[in-house]
Protein backbone atom coordinates (compact mmCIF):
# COMPACT_ATOMS: atom_id res chain seq x y z
CA UNK A 1 0.00 0.00 0.00
CA UNK A 2 1.34 3.43 -0.88
CA UNK A 3 1.63 6.33 1.58
CA UNK A 4 -1.53 8.29 2.19
CA UNK A 5 -2.24 11.03 -0.38
CA UNK A 6 -0.58 14.39 0.09
CA UNK A 7 -2.71 17.51 -0.27
CA UNK A 8 0.05 19.57 -1.87
CA UNK A 9 0.67 16.89 -4.50
CA UNK A 10 -2.91 17.14 -5.85
CA UNK A 11 -3.54 20.71 -6.96
CA UNK A 12 -6.83 20.87 -8.77
CA UNK A 13 -7.76 23.42 -11.42
CA UNK A 14 -8.90 26.83 -10.29
CA UNK A 15 -12.61 27.05 -9.71
CA UNK A 16 -14.22 29.62 -11.97
CA UNK A 17 -14.16 33.18 -10.67
CA UNK A 18 -17.47 34.95 -10.14
CA UNK A 19 -17.20 38.16 -12.16
CA UNK A 20 -18.70 41.33 -10.76
CA UNK A 21 -19.86 44.13 -13.02
CA UNK A 22 -17.27 46.70 -14.11
CA UNK A 23 -18.65 49.38 -11.84
CA UNK A 24 -18.79 47.01 -8.87
CA UNK A 25 -15.20 45.94 -9.46
CA UNK A 26 -13.98 49.54 -9.45
CA UNK A 27 -15.81 50.28 -6.22
CA UNK A 28 -14.79 47.06 -4.52
CA UNK A 29 -11.11 47.31 -5.43
CA UNK A 30 -10.93 50.80 -3.99
CA UNK A 31 -12.63 49.69 -0.78
CA UNK A 32 -10.89 46.31 -0.43
CA UNK A 33 -7.36 47.54 -1.24
CA UNK A 34 -5.01 47.12 1.69
CA UNK A 35 -3.38 50.16 3.30
CA UNK A 36 0.26 51.00 2.60
CA UNK A 37 2.81 49.80 5.13
CA UNK A 38 4.52 52.70 6.83
CA UNK A 39 7.60 51.29 8.53
CA UNK A 40 11.22 50.90 7.39
CA UNK A 41 12.01 49.48 3.97
CA UNK A 42 8.37 48.49 3.43
CA UNK A 43 7.19 52.12 3.27
CA UNK A 44 6.34 52.19 -0.45
CA UNK A 45 5.15 48.63 -0.95
CA UNK A 46 1.39 48.00 -0.58
CA UNK A 47 0.23 44.89 1.22
CA UNK A 48 -1.25 42.11 -0.91
CA UNK A 49 -5.02 41.99 -1.12
CA UNK A 50 -7.74 39.86 -2.69
CA UNK A 51 -9.87 41.64 -5.27
CA UNK A 52 -13.63 41.65 -4.87
CA UNK A 53 -14.48 38.75 -7.18
CA UNK A 54 -11.79 36.54 -5.61
CA UNK A 55 -12.95 37.40 -2.11
CA UNK A 56 -16.54 36.62 -3.04
CA UNK A 57 -15.52 33.26 -4.51
CA UNK A 58 -13.45 32.25 -1.48
CA UNK A 59 -16.21 33.14 0.98
CA UNK A 60 -18.73 31.15 -1.04
CA UNK A 61 -16.48 28.11 -1.50
CA UNK A 62 -15.37 27.94 2.13
CA UNK A 63 -18.95 28.32 3.37
CA UNK A 64 -20.07 25.50 1.08
CA UNK A 65 -17.22 23.27 2.22
CA UNK A 66 -17.96 23.86 5.90
CA UNK A 67 -21.57 22.82 5.34
CA UNK A 68 -20.35 19.40 4.17
CA UNK A 69 -17.30 18.95 6.39
CA UNK A 70 -18.49 17.51 9.72
CA UNK A 71 -19.40 13.93 8.64
CA UNK A 72 -16.00 13.54 6.96
CA UNK A 73 -14.23 14.67 10.12
CA UNK A 74 -16.25 12.27 12.25
CA UNK A 75 -15.28 9.43 9.92
CA UNK A 76 -11.58 10.35 9.99
CA UNK A 77 -11.60 10.69 13.76
CA UNK A 78 -13.28 7.31 14.21
CA UNK A 79 -10.88 5.65 11.74
CA UNK A 80 -7.92 7.13 13.55
CA UNK A 81 -9.24 5.85 16.86
CA UNK A 82 -9.63 2.37 15.38
CA UNK A 83 -5.98 2.44 14.26
CA UNK A 84 -4.85 3.39 17.75
CA UNK A 85 -6.93 0.60 19.29
CA UNK A 86 -5.88 -2.09 16.78
CA UNK A 87 -2.94 -0.93 14.66
CA UNK A 88 -2.39 -4.31 12.98
CA UNK A 89 -5.97 -4.74 11.81
CA UNK A 90 -6.19 -4.85 8.01
CA UNK A 91 -9.78 -3.63 8.18
CA UNK A 92 -8.79 -0.63 10.32
CA UNK A 93 -6.03 0.28 7.88
CA UNK A 94 -8.33 0.11 4.87
CA UNK A 95 -11.01 2.19 6.59
CA UNK A 96 -8.43 4.75 7.71
CA UNK A 97 -7.07 5.13 4.20
CA UNK A 98 -10.56 5.45 2.71
CA UNK A 99 -11.66 8.01 5.30
CA UNK A 100 -8.52 10.08 4.79
CA UNK A 101 -8.87 9.98 1.01
CA UNK A 102 -12.48 11.16 1.20
CA UNK A 103 -11.48 14.08 3.43
CA UNK A 104 -8.56 14.97 1.16
CA UNK A 105 -10.88 15.01 -1.85
CA UNK A 106 -13.07 17.55 -0.05
CA UNK A 107 -10.44 19.92 1.34
CA UNK A 108 -7.41 19.57 -0.92
CA UNK A 109 -8.22 22.57 -3.13
CA UNK A 110 -8.52 25.18 -0.42
CA UNK A 111 -5.75 23.81 1.81
CA UNK A 112 -3.19 23.44 -0.96
CA UNK A 113 -3.93 26.98 -2.16
CA UNK A 114 -3.91 28.42 1.39
CA UNK A 115 -7.35 29.94 1.00
CA UNK A 116 -8.04 30.08 4.75
CA UNK A 117 -4.85 32.07 5.14
CA UNK A 118 -5.84 34.44 2.32
CA UNK A 119 -9.19 35.15 3.94
CA UNK A 120 -7.68 35.59 7.40
CA UNK A 121 -5.02 38.00 6.16
CA UNK A 122 -7.58 39.99 4.17
CA UNK A 123 -9.96 40.19 7.14
CA UNK A 124 -7.13 41.39 9.37
CA UNK A 125 -5.97 44.00 6.84
CA UNK A 126 -9.56 45.24 6.42
CA UNK A 127 -9.82 45.57 10.21
CA UNK A 128 -12.60 42.98 10.32
CA UNK A 129 -10.62 40.68 12.61
CA UNK A 130 -8.25 41.59 15.48
CA UNK A 131 -4.59 40.90 14.74
CA UNK A 132 -4.28 38.53 17.70
CA UNK A 133 -7.26 36.45 16.54
CA UNK A 134 -5.99 36.28 12.96
CA UNK A 135 -2.53 35.25 14.15
CA UNK A 136 -3.95 32.53 16.37
CA UNK A 137 -6.07 31.10 13.56
CA UNK A 138 -3.15 31.26 11.11
CA UNK A 139 -1.10 29.24 13.60
CA UNK A 140 -3.86 26.63 13.64
CA UNK A 141 -3.65 26.45 9.83
CA UNK A 142 0.09 25.78 10.12
CA UNK A 143 -0.52 23.09 12.71
CA UNK A 144 -3.00 21.37 10.40
CA UNK A 145 -0.49 21.41 7.57
CA UNK A 146 2.08 19.80 9.85
CA UNK A 147 -0.34 17.04 10.84
CA UNK A 148 -1.27 16.47 7.21
CA UNK A 149 2.38 16.01 6.27
CA UNK A 150 2.86 13.47 9.08
CA UNK A 151 -0.22 11.47 8.13
CA UNK A 152 0.50 11.54 4.40
CA UNK A 153 4.07 10.30 4.87
CA UNK A 154 3.02 7.08 6.63
CA UNK A 155 2.58 3.81 4.76
CA UNK A 156 0.00 1.98 6.87
CA UNK A 157 0.71 -1.35 5.22
CA UNK A 158 4.42 -1.57 5.97
CA UNK A 159 5.01 0.71 8.96
CA UNK A 160 5.77 -0.58 12.47
CA UNK A 161 3.04 -0.63 15.09
CA UNK A 162 4.15 2.54 16.87
CA UNK A 163 4.11 4.48 13.59
CA UNK A 164 0.59 3.28 12.76
CA UNK A 165 -0.57 4.28 16.23
CA UNK A 166 0.99 7.71 15.69
CA UNK A 167 -0.86 8.01 12.37
CA UNK A 168 -4.15 7.17 14.04
CA UNK A 169 -3.54 9.70 16.78
CA UNK A 170 -2.62 12.36 14.20
CA UNK A 171 -5.83 11.64 12.26
CA UNK A 172 -7.92 12.12 15.41
CA UNK A 173 -6.12 15.38 16.20
CA UNK A 174 -6.50 16.62 12.63
CA UNK A 175 -10.24 15.99 12.71
CA UNK A 176 -10.73 17.75 16.05
CA UNK A 177 -8.57 20.76 15.16
CA UNK A 178 -10.11 21.27 11.72
CA UNK A 179 -13.61 20.98 13.17
CA UNK A 180 -12.78 23.63 15.78
CA UNK A 181 -11.25 25.90 13.14
CA UNK A 182 -14.23 25.60 10.79
CA UNK A 183 -16.64 26.44 13.61
CA UNK A 184 -14.55 29.44 14.57
CA UNK A 185 -14.32 30.65 10.97
CA UNK A 186 -18.10 30.35 10.63
CA UNK A 187 -18.50 32.44 13.76
CA UNK A 188 -15.71 35.03 13.54
CA UNK A 189 -14.30 35.19 10.01
CA UNK A 190 -17.00 34.61 7.42
CA UNK A 191 -19.80 36.84 8.82
CA UNK A 192 -17.83 40.13 8.65
CA UNK A 193 -16.56 39.23 5.18
CA UNK A 194 -20.11 38.53 4.01
CA UNK A 195 -21.21 41.81 5.54
CA UNK A 196 -18.71 43.86 3.57
CA UNK A 197 -19.64 41.99 0.39
CA UNK A 198 -23.33 42.71 1.01
CA UNK A 199 -22.48 46.34 1.64
CA UNK A 200 -20.97 46.58 -1.83
CA UNK A 201 -23.68 44.46 -3.46
CA UNK A 202 -21.26 41.56 -3.99
CA UNK A 203 -22.89 39.06 -1.68
CA UNK A 204 -21.93 35.42 -2.29
CA UNK A 205 -24.59 32.88 -3.11
CA UNK A 206 -25.98 30.88 -0.20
Amino acid sequence: MHPLPHLTDKLSRDRGSIIASRSQQKLARSRFAMPQQTGGSQRSRPRAYIDSSRLKTLVYELSREHARLHPYLVKVGAAGGALVADPQSSVSKVKAREAWQELVDLIEHHMSRKEDEQLLQSAEALKLLPETVAKEMLEVCERLKGLEHRISAIDLEHSPTETIVAAGDAMRNFAVILDDLSVREDRELLPPLRKILYRHELAPKR
